[in-house]
């Protein structure tokens, strides 16, 4: 028989792995190749063996004189040591109930057998004979099994079903999951499910919460809004939120919304200040290395950018050299072309809007947050505006419905403005959709033209908050974006008034280069025929305007499941938006600055006008399937 080294299982001679666990088998040494082990006080190597190879035999007197020459025996019997000067042990081992008798225990074998170990027998012990001893055991490489013969047969080992390793990890890290899950939920239980209202618990992964603003919670200083006992706060990066909370303890601060993604805090004061007074606590705290960026909670309308006109009757013409009828948006930009050339892979768009109709059956929205307030509200306008928006983006092809959108193979990531819009509604709604892997993001808003004017007037607190620090927090916001892995191109609107684009958003205003380079600002083109176009007499214009689309009597997707006709920078951007989607799926390993590039260098078709020309979707592809050779 051999014996498997791993599970101890007898197998015949002629296997070469054993039958219980596979295992290989090693050659066992035969009869007389010599024993490697020790019996008494003496060892044996290769060369030598005991005298019977089948059984322990005793050990002559002199050897274990030679090897206890002091008389004494060293070695154990039961679990007592002995070392006794005149060869017997100093004190007789207890008996215990079960346990082989002392006289097996003093057999003079060095070694195991069942589960007791066996000492130098006494010189005047008799030996015992292993048959009517019954020990089980091994010495060397040797195995023994004498056993009584009324005893029951020996079983052979039964071999060991091993756990999986990775049924074990799985295990293990479903448990730490589900734990750190719960310590989680316990913490920001009363803040998401309280009585607050908040909005955005835990999507993607993280924490997201914030506490919306009710309108008798704001102030208004000199026509600007703003909530005036809230700051709004990005925390420096890679500090704890324990440690930001023990901060903002200290200064007499309550958190009431938190944007894990970017680090971002809206925190609660124990009293409201002024416009000017928030200003120099703002500065002051920023000195703080706790804090990256602060602001105030500014607030604005956001039902206040939507143009209706009237709906379209169903007609079309794809000659680009005299796009006129209502889908010459797309005609002008070359999309045809590109959908006839490539089919790319599935894109996400996110849009920060009004509201949406997510049951249009021309729109496939993945998601929409904050969409509840589209069935309650009679405001049309704010319906109609993020519906059209989200038409242009990505309105399903080839369904014989309203039109068909800029980006084929588009899911809509929708995220709805309240009517009161702040700071913090704006960095929680971009962590989400980072988190939905959403990384081109279409903004058709902008502030309304009563802020505007006074921030373009005025070189006060005004122009300071909504732009250089509203400017300043979003683009630390983002920096925390990057930094945690999360790309991204923002599209905005250059707004309807004919100033200079850099007043549209404090996203216009931003100046870091890192994020800058992520911000595509669009201005509004119109159709003057024989395919020729000029900027829309009330679109913004400058040097921060990157690129213009079509944007007057643009048709989309419209409320209630139909189609219709809007004009404004609004309706410009999505076309852009669209672009850069398609570019970035035709290119996924391009960064957000170069996929900005590709749509910036070939938007070349000229503009009357204006300094930048209007997108070409066809060259942009061109240029992203050469960037992704």
């Amino acid at each position: 028989m051999k014996t498997c080294k791993h599970c101890g299982a007898e197998n015949p001679e002629e296997l070469s792995t054993c039958s219980f666990c596979g295992s290989a088998l090693e050659e066992e040494e035969k009869a007389g190749t010599g024993l490697l082990g020790s019996m008494g006080g003496k060892r044996y190597t290769e060369a030598e063996k005991p005298a019977e190879a089948e059984k322990p035999a005793a050990v002559p007197a002199e050897e274990r004189e030679s090897a206890a020459p002091a008389g004494g025996l060293l070695g154990s019997m039961g679990k007592r040591r002995y070392e006794s000067g005149d060869g017997k042990p100093e004190e007789k081992p207890e008996e215990k109930p079960g346990e082989k008798p002392a006289a097996l225990r003093d057999s003079g074998i060095a070694g195991s057998m069942g589960k007791r170990r066996y000492g130098t027998r006494p010189k005047d012990a008799p030996p015992a004979p292993p048959v009517e001893a019954g020990l089980a055991g091994s010495m060397g490489k040797q195995r023994y099994g004498a056993r009584p013969k009324d005893s029951p047969p020996e079983e052979k080992p039964r071999p060991v079903k091993k756990k999986s390793a990775d049924k074990g990890r799985i295990i293990a890290v479903s448990l730490t999951v589900l734990a750190l899950a719960a310590s989680v939920l316990l913490v920001f239980w009363d803040a998401i499910f309280g009585s607050a209202k908040l909005y955005g618990a835990g999507i993607g992964g993280y924490i997201n919460y914030y506490r919306p603003v009710e309108e008798e919670e704001i102030v208004e200083e000199d026509g600007v809004r703003y909530v005036g006992d809230q700051m709004v706060i990005v925390s420096g990066f890679g500090i704890s939120y324990d440690e930001m909370e023990d901060y903002f303890l200290e200064q007499d601060m309550e958190i009431i919304g938190y944007v894990e993604l970017i680090d971002a805090y809206q925190v609660q004061l124990s009293q409201s200040y002024t416009l000017a007074q928030l200003h120099d606590m703002c500065r002051e705290l920023e000195k703080d290395r706790h804090v990256d960026s602060a602001t105030v909670n500014a607030v604005w309308e956001s039902d206040s950018f939507a143009v209706p006109s009237d709906p379209w009757d169903g007609s079309a013409n794809w000659n680009r050299a005299e796009p006129y009828s209502a889908n010459w948006g797309v005609v002008a930009i070359h999309a045809p072309e590109s959908w006839e050339r490539w089919e790319p892979a599935e894109v996400r768009v996110g849009v920060l809007d009004s509201m949406f109709d997510e049951n249009h059956r021309d729109l496939n929205f993945s998601m929409t947050k904050g969409n509840e307030i589209y069935s309650r509200t009679p405001d049309n306008d704010s319906k109609a505006h993020g519906t059209h928006v989200s038409g242009t983006i990505g309105a399903v092809h080839d369904n014989g419905l309203v039109a068909a959108g800029v980006a084929e193979n588009c899911r809509l990531y929708g995220y709805s403005a309240s009517r009161y819009q702040t700071t913090m509604d704006e960095v929680s709604a971009m962590a989400e959709l980072a988190a939905q892997d959403v990384r081109v993001i279409n903004y058709s808003m902008g502030l309304i033209d009563e802020y505007r004017d006074a921030a373009i007037e005025r070189n006060g607190v005004e122009r300071d908050i909504y732009y250089h620090y509203a400017a300043a927090f979003s683009q630390t916001a983002m920096k925390h974006l990057l930094r945690k892995g999360y790309d991204f191109v923002l599209v905005c609107a250059a707004g309807n008034d004919p100033v200079e684009a850099v007043w549209a958003s404090e996203y216009a205003y931003i100046t870091d280069p890192e994020i800058r380079d992520r911000i595509i600002v669009v201005g509004a083109a119109q159709v003057d025929g024989d395919g020729r176009y000029s900027l829309a007499y009330f679109s913004a214009r400058g040097s921060r305007m990157d690129v213009v689309a079509p944007g007057v009597d643009i048709y989309s997707t419209m409320p209630g499941g139909g189609g219709g006709y809007m004009s404004g920078t609004s309706m410009a951007t999505p076309h852009v938006t669209g672009v850069t989607a398609s570019v970035w799926a035709m290119a996924p390993e391009l960064s957000g600055a170069e996929v900005k590039r590709i749509v910036v260098r070939t938007a070349n078709i000229p503009v009357s006008g204006s300094s930048v020309g209007m997108i070409n979707m066809e060259a942009a592809m061109e240029a992203a399937e050469a960037a992704a050779r």
